[in-house]
């Protein structure tokens, strides 16, 4: 059945490539990753390999990459994304050059694709767990670990007794999660090589705390008024944070949504209290903003955003 949604997923992303640009754009991505992987020829090499769905899996992560970067200087990594917002952003960072889209998890693909890699260890974030590709990591004996992982019980991994993305879960080496329900989720499932490390989302926070976080436009909107920031925010959260921001008027609010297409902005827009709002990108510096909400309208910089709230 995993098998039958996937080749179904693979090709309605292809089907909606022309009406999206972002699908379009990691489309592309896509097709190219194998081919230039087997190019690099990393085999002679210790790869370690870190994927992440998004910008937050990465940024959730980048505490524990910085730590394996430290622990093994002779190792080389490899960082993938499944989405734009995250490669996009993120195609230079602190961790690695080798950068690249994830190509759908088919048993082709993840085949060609851990051939041509042959990591050593493996890191995932959170859930985005790909039943293919971890199968063929234990097939070259790669240490494979899930870190800051959050689980609740109507998961797909926990509604049947046997199932795809379950048994991808139970072949993990070791799976780090973020809280005690979790935990006892996975002992349910008889997993347990399993340890409570809280969420790392805490440590990148505070470690963005020490950084140089100034943002000019953020500071003249806010005016040293206590401030809210909601980040990346999907259509459901947003049902219930801005009922409160149109209740409350004491403090200022940022909204940072996970997408930012125009009709994303307009809705979020629509449901706010009229001219209570502004866009970023219309923002500027040294001008006194009454307004009490400010929608970011652009990715990239929601870690020092944080540090304002």
């Amino acid at each position: 059945m995993y098998q039958i949604l996937i080749t179904v997923f693979n090709l309605a992303l292809k089907v909606l490539a022309p009406l999206n640009k972002k699908i379009r754009k990691g489309n592309i991505g896509r097709e190219k990753t194998i081919e230039e992987i087997q190019k690099k020829n990393f085999k002679s090499s210790k790869i370690i390999w870190l994927h992440c769905a998004s910008l937050g899996e990465y940024e959730q992560g980048l505490p524990v990459f910085k730590e394996l970067k430290k622990r093994n200087t002779e190792s080389v990594f490899v960082l993938t994304f499944f989405s734009p917002s995250g490669y996009e952003i993120r195609k230079h960072n602190p961790i690695t050059e080798y950068v690249y889209y994830l190509p759908v998890d088919t048993k082709r693909n993840s085949k060609l694709f851990i051939e041509a890699l042959k990591p050593k260890q493996a890191y995932f974030v959170k859930y985005d767990i790909w039943p293919n590709y971890i199968n063929e990591l234990n097939k070259i004996d790669c240490s494979t670990i899930l870190i800051s992982a959050l689980f609740r019980k109507n998961q797909l991994y926990f509604l049947s007794n046997n199932n795809a993305l379950k048994n991808a879960l139970k072949k993990f080496d070791h799976i780090y999660v973020q809280n005690e329900e979790s935990k006892r989720l996975l002992e349910a499932i008889n997993y347990n090589k399993v340890t409570i490390s809280g969420d790392t989302r805490f440590d990148r926070v505070y470690d963005q705390l020490s950084q140089d976080n100034k943002l000019p436009l953020i500071e003249t909107f806010i005016n040293n008024s206590k401030c809210i920031v909601y980040g990346s925010t999907w259509p459901e959260c947003e049902s219930i944070i801005i009922p409160f921001i149109n209740s409350e008027e004491n403090y200022k609010h940022i909204i940072a949504p996970h997408n930012i297409e125009e009709n994303d902005l307009k809705r979020i827009e629509s449901k706010l209290r009229p001219k209570s709002f502004s866009r970023y990108s219309d923002l500027e510096c040294g001008k006194k903003y009454e307004k009490t909400v400010l929608i970011i309208d652009n990715i990239g910089f929601l870690s020092k955003i944080y540090s304002y709230s």
